[in-house]
């Protein structure tokens, strides 16, 4: 995810949490004069109970931002997926207040100042905003099950409440008029019910879908930035030369001669696989093409693997006169000598400490494999 995708979704956090800390204590204590202060009964109503989760799952995302933004640490999973919970249940609210509440009991009771407009309109936004198009880390396959996620708060809610109202704990009463099991039939509390796990699916179910869409980043790809920008840092040949001689000093010296011990039946087996082959020119632009649609088909199937699997190194001869090594598909040569039997040497050596294979084209269009 970018830097200022996690800027702009620290802000936007920051924003929803003092609005709803605004929404909450005002309809607690009532702070704003005229303000309707309701104390511990708060906790009675969905719309109450969604912003406190919302501000909740906004703190995480806070310091998960900020967590980011100081040492690039990936977004965790859980805060990501309280954050999608709480912004359907936010966005189940708005639209019951839209479609419904305020056409038949007035805008100005559903949306006024000083808390309904925050918990009706405000918060639902910006969670929507902050989630679907600045918070797409980490990508979620698997859509379709993903959306079933909000009906756990759903269902939290309509079990605990459906208790108390039954229990007549505290003198708890039915908010909403479909929740006490012992007064209405039960057609009409499934009807109802119903209804509301349907819509919380679906509005899930869109959430992601859209979420997809703005961000625009296909549900299979997880391709760290890291080694996405690995190809496009080999700008020149220098550093290149840096890169090449960094690796092996990352390794122990001793390592390939332990492997080769180790794994000696191994190496042998590798050994016998490649083939000694001279190609005429035709042959070796045949192969070139096919190995290129191979490297594109093995990137589509498995974008997550892709830059860990066993690359080919190619060794050729410059119009400079020096012998570069390079990658099947790159662009710029990984390190340049003097003579082909270094640049071969070379290549082994990262043959074996990362697997692979390599391809020796000779003066006259020819190469071997090995």
């Amino acid at each position: 995810m970018k830097k200022s995708h996690y800027i702009v979704s620290l802000v936007l956090n920051i924003v929803i949490v003092l609005c709803g800390l605004w929404a909450l204590l005002d309809t607690v204590i009532g702070i704003y004069p005229g303000g309707t202060k309701m104390g511990l009964s708060v906790f009675e109503f969905f719309t109450e109970d969604s912003n406190i989760l919302l501000i909740i799952a906004a703190l995480l995302m806070i310091i998960s931002d900020i967590g980011a933004l100081a040492s690039k640490k990936p977004i965790c999973r859980f805060v990501a997926g309280l954050k999608f919970v709480a912004t359907v249940a936010e966005l189940l609210t708005f639209l019951v207040v839209v479609c419904y509440l305020a056409p038949t009991m007035g805008w100005a009771n559903m949306i006024g100042w000083p808390r309904m407009v925050f918990v009706h309109v405000v918060n639902p936004i910006l969670a929507f905003v902050s989630f679907a198009i600045f918070e797409h880390e980490p990508v979620w396959n698997k859509k379709p099950l993903k959306a079933l996620y909000p009906l756990i708060f759903v269902f939290i809610y309509g079990i605990t409440m459906a208790i108390l109202v039954a229990k007549a704990v505290g003198g708890i009463k039915d908010p909403y008029g479909f929740i006490d099991v012992t007064s209405h039939p039960w057609y009409f509390i499934a009807e109802w019910w119903g209804g509301i796990i349907v819509g919380t699916y679906l509005v899930g179910l869109l959430v992601l879908l859209l979420r997809g869409k703005l961000t625009k980043v296909p549900a299979t790809e997880a391709v760290s930035d890291e080694k996405k920008e690995e190809p496009k840092e080999e700008k020149s040949a220098p550093v290149e030369e840096k890169k090449a001689e960094e690796k092996p000093a990352e390794k122990p010296a001793e390592k390939p001669a332990v492997k080769k011990a180790e794994t000696k039946p191994v190496e042998e087996k590798k050994e016998e696989e490649p083939q000694v082959i001279e190609d005429s020119d035709d042959d070796e632009a045949a192969e070139e093409a096919k190995e290129e649609a191979d490297e594109k088909a093995a990137q589509t199937a498995d974008p997550n693997n892709y830059m860990n699997r066993p690359r080919v190194y190619h060794i050729s001869k410059q119009e400079s006169g020096q012998w570069q090594v390079k990658l099947a598909t790159g662009q710029k040569a990984i390190k340049l000598f003097s003579t082909q039997e270094e640049a071969i040497n070379y290549a082994k050596g990262l043959v074996k400490t990362q697997g692979g294979s390599i391809r020796v084209h000779s003066l006259k269009g020819k190469m071997r494999k090995e």
